[in-house]
């Protein structure tokens, strides 16, 4: 049997120790990914827990004050015409409202599906805003928001008009809900060299840049629980994200606390790109061949 040295077997328990550091660094590494993965199990555990408890509320409250108001509204005297005008307008309020978290609701399943195709029309900016500002108008009188406007009447862009819609809405509703009462609401639109731009700037509380990214995030929201002040599912911005990304565009944000914020979103311009449709308001379209069609 041969001897082994004192250099051989130095050697050998250096290579054995060197093994087992690699080992050691190894294990550590599979705990930290372990560990990692147990904490991304558990928020995800708990953020759909709380978006579950935010989704019976943000459906429950609407749908139990639109049975009382239409009881109310079936036994009122048709001769109180103030208080029928009242109840009137808090029915509207609330169904646009909830028409608003289904919306939003059946967007995320629809992109969650991956079943999702793009249509390109030509889109008329200034009836689409218009159209949204009207589905609002009602929490925009009642919070005094001064909307400014700066979208011209014959501005157009090639893009698909539902995920538009979309994205128009919610970056719009998210500039009121969170502004301050009496606030002012600016909204531009237009063409920067090979881009178009559609941005809504708010004056109220503003974000943290290192809560800039988490908005983003699908049922997220900054406030959660009771205390929570604003309403909502926490889907808006991620939908309308999710449809910008669609449309080979990026909604960006621009914002600190107490100074308001700015959202921006922007894609190709498409100019060149030919469309067979037209979309006006929402309810016409025209084929290339000049053929109206109604909806």
């Amino acid at each position: 049997m041969a001897e082994i040295t004192d250099k051989v077997l130095l050697e050998t328990l250096e290579q054995k120790f060197k093994e087992k550091d690699k080992a050691l660094a190894n294990l550590q590494e599979s705990y930290s990914k372990l560990e990692d993965a147990h904490k991304r199990l558990f928020e995800s555990e708990r953020t759909r827990s709380s978006f579950l408890s935010n989704l019976r509320n943000e459906i429950n409250n609407p749908m139990t004050s639109l049975l009382a108001l239409s009881e109310e509204m079936r036994t009122l005297d048709l001769g109180n015409k103030e208080r029928y005008q009242a109840v009137a307008g808090m029915l509207l309020s609330e169904t646009l409202n909830l028409d608003a978290q289904m919306r939003n609701l059946l967007c995320a399943a629809e992109l969650e599906s991956g079943e999702v195709s793009i249509e390109l029309a030509r889109v008329n900016v200034k009836s689409i805003v218009d159209d949204t500002l009207r589905s609002l108008s009602t929490v925009i009188e009642k919070r005094n928001i001064k909307v400014n406007c700066d979208c011209d009447k014959d501005l157009w862009v090639n893009t698909d008009p539902d995920k538009f819609s979309v994205i128009v809405a919610n970056l719009i509703s998210n500039g009121i809900i969170f502004n301050v009462d009496d606030g002012d609401l600016e909204i531009y639109s237009g063409y920067a060299k090979d881009e178009f731009f559609f941005s809504v700037r708010d004056h109220g509380i503003g974000i943290s840049e290192d809560d800039q990214q988490k908005i983003f995030n699908r049922f997220s929201q900054l406030e959660t629980g009771s205390t929570k002040r604003y309403s909502g599912l926490g889907l808006g911005l991620s939908v309308a994200k999710a449809s910008s990304e669609l449309l080979s565009g990026q909604i960006s944000v621009e914002s600190k606390p107490n100074t308001g914020s700015t959202f921006i979103f922007t894609a190709p311009a498409n100019k060149d790109v030919e469309v067979e449709n037209v979309c006006i308001d929402g309810a016409e379209f025209f084929t290339s061949e000049g053929e109206e069609i109604e909806l």
